[in-house]
């Protein structure tokens, strides 16, 4: 029950090209839509079909979330980084696809983490000029997101947080989803996902014809889209850590050398 995944060190090689598969297919429909809202959706396709098998990740972020909240860390390590690299292969990957979908066809509009300043209206940084940083409000806003968003998938997989949710699992990281890009794609990006920040970003470098004009306003905000995500998926792992302990049974109480008397004035106080 400490492994990333119940079967998944049998089969780590299936597990590995489906969470690259899943990942590509998931980032595929966000290179691909005009509509944020349609995300979600995306990626529920590929918890369903494969989530069984790999966890459902497919996202470096939940990885590394999973990771924590299990603790078995010696014996998961590797495993956690095979899946992770996967992912960011995945979404790489995703670029092709793309690209064969349009044959190089020239888009209207390509899709990009660019979020513009509220103060100044520029695509730019702009906290010497308006004492307000963009950089601080992308990643808290990846941070705090991404930690919501990866808490909810912790609880519906967890053994004792789960409870009767486990048959609406997919449906409920659907909803924490829509509800993150909701609240952040408009002004400040919607990524909560390394891989997804990594591919959207090269993605629209590589096809937007900037006729020579400086292109930095298309990746000087990956790193927000990067660590953000990593930040809130290792504080959502450390949290459950935490929190799941309140949902175990009496009897593991017992087992950790907790009396009945005990047990009873911790849960009232």
């Amino acid at each position: 029950k400490s492994r990333m995944e119940a079967k998944g060190h049998d089969r780590m090689a299936l597990v590995l090209f489906l969470e690259f598969f899943g990942t590509a297919l998931f980032v595929w429909g966000i290179i691909n839509t005009a509509s944020p809202v349609s995300i979600p959706f995306s990626l529920f396709a590929s918890v369903v079909i494969f989530g069984d098998i790999t966890g459902g990740h497919f996202n470096p972020a939940v990885t590394l979330g999973v990771f924590v909240s299990l603790g078995n860390y010696g014996s998961n390590f590797l495993f956690c980084i095979l899946i992770m690299l996967a992912q960011f292969a995945g979404g790489f990957a995703a670029i092709g696809l793309s690209w064969l979908g349009t044959f190089d066809i020239w888009n209207e509009k390509i899709g990009a983490l660019a979020p513009t300043n509220p103060v100044t209206g520029s695509l730019d940084n702009g906290a010497e000029e308006s004492d307000f940083s963009m950089y601080v409000a992308v990643i808290v806003n990846e941070i705090i997101c991404t930690f919501l968003f990866v808490s909810v998938i912790l609880m519906v997989k967890g053994e004792h947080t789960a409870g009767d949710r486990k048959g609406i699992c997919a449906a409920l990281v659907v909803v924490s989803t829509l509800l993150c890009v909701i609240s952040g794609t408009n002004k400040l990006g919607a990524c909560f996902n390394p891989s997804v920040g990594t591919a959207v970003t090269t993605y629209s470098v590589v096809r937007t014809d900037t006729e020579g004009f400086p292109n930095h306003y298309l990746y000087h905000y990956l790193w927000c889209y990067t660590i953000g995500p990593y930040i809130g998926g290792l504080s959502a792992g450390l949290f459950h850590l935490v929190h799941k302990k309140a949902h175990e049974p009496e009897d593991d109480y017992k087992s950790q050398g907790f009396n009945s008397e005990q047990t009873e004035r911790l849960t009232n106080e």
